[in-house]
């Protein structure tokens, strides 16, 4: 499920992640952390949030629904 693509322009190598509760979840997270001024990112939202959802999901620490298609 977690397979990751070839960078391109128009998108990054987690898009197979972006239309799940685990993408949704950890992009809300950040938004508050942002919001409150406890991160500050320094790369692409996508990126970030992406490479968090594949660490979740490299050491199985998800239910399937987390990385279902909505």
């Amino acid at each position: 499920m977690c397979k990751t693509r070839k960078l391109t322009a128009m998108n990054h190598p987690y898009v197979d992640l972006e239309k799940t509760l685990l993408w949704n979840t950890v992009n809300a997270a950040i938004t508050d952390l942002r919001k409150n001024q406890d991160v500050k990112l320094t790369t692409t939202r996508q990126h970030v949030v992406g490479y968090i959802c594949k660490q979740l999901f490299e050491k199985n620490l998800l239910t399937p629904q987390a990385v279902a298609k909505k």
